[in-house]
C-alpha cells in the first residue's frame, strides 16, 4: 500500500497548485520576471515601438529574438490569470489565431476520467514500476539479456501481479 501520502498529491499541493494559482505565481511562470522577460516601459522590442504602460515581451539578450513566454505556454492555460497588477496579456502577445484556438479549446475541452484505483494496483504498482526500471537498466547496461529479464519477471511473480491489476481494472 502507498500509505497516506501519494506522490501525486505532493506534486499538486507543493508545486502545481502554486504555479497554477491564477494570480501572481502563474503570471510569473507564464510571462517571467518583469524587466527580464517583459516590460510595461516605453521601448522597442523586435522592431515594434511600445508606449509607456503597454505590456510587451523583451528581446532575448543571446539571440535578439522577442521572447514568447517564460515556462507555461500561454495558449495552454488551465486556469485564467487574474493578476493583481496586470490583466492577462495573452490576447495582445500571442497571435489572434492562437488566441482564438485557446478560447475555443478552453470552452469545449473536458478532462479525461482517471483510471479507477484498484486494490491490486495500490498493493503492487509501486513495486512493479521499480522492478521494471531495474530490469530495463540491467538490460541497457548489458548485465542481462531481454530473455533473462523476462524469465525473472515471470519466475518472481511480477507478471502475475501485473495481471492481477489488469483483471481488477477490466472488472470496472
Amino acid at each position: 500500500m502507498y500509505g497516506a501520502f501519494l506522490p501525486r498529491q505532493g506534486i499538486w499541493e507543493y508545486y502545481l497548485s502554486k504555479i497554477l494559482d491564477g494570480g501572481d505565481m502563474q503570471f510569473l511562470w507564464t510571462w517571467g520576471p518583469e524587466g527580464a522577460y517583459w516590460s510595461t516601459e516605453a521601448g522597442t522590442a523586435g522592431g515594434v515601438e511600445y508606449k509607456e504602460g503597454e505590456f510587451h515581451m523583451l528581446e532575448d539578450p543571446e539571440t535578439g529574438s522577442v521572447l514568447v513566454n517564460a515556462h507555461i505556454d500561454p495558449t495552454g492555460q488551465l486556469v485564467p490569470i487574474t493578476h493583481a497588477k496586470l490583466p492577462d496579456p495573452s490576447e495582445k502577445v500571442i497571435s489572434k489565431e492562437a488566441y482564438d484556438c485557446m478560447l475555443m479549446f478552453n470552452a469545449n475541452s473536458r478532462g479525461a476520467s482517471i483510471t479507477p484505483p484498484t486494490e491490486a494496483g495500490a498493493e503492487y504498482n509501486g513495486e512493479l514500476v521499480t522492478k521494471k526500471n531495474e530490469l530495463i537498466a540491467q538490460i541497457a547496461m548489458g548485465e542481462k539479456t531481454l530473455e533473462e529479464a523476462y524469465k525473472i519477471y515471470e519466475e518472481e511473480g511480477w507478471a502475475a501481479k501485473a495481471q492481477a491489476i489488469l483483471d481488477e481494472l477490466n472488472k470496472k
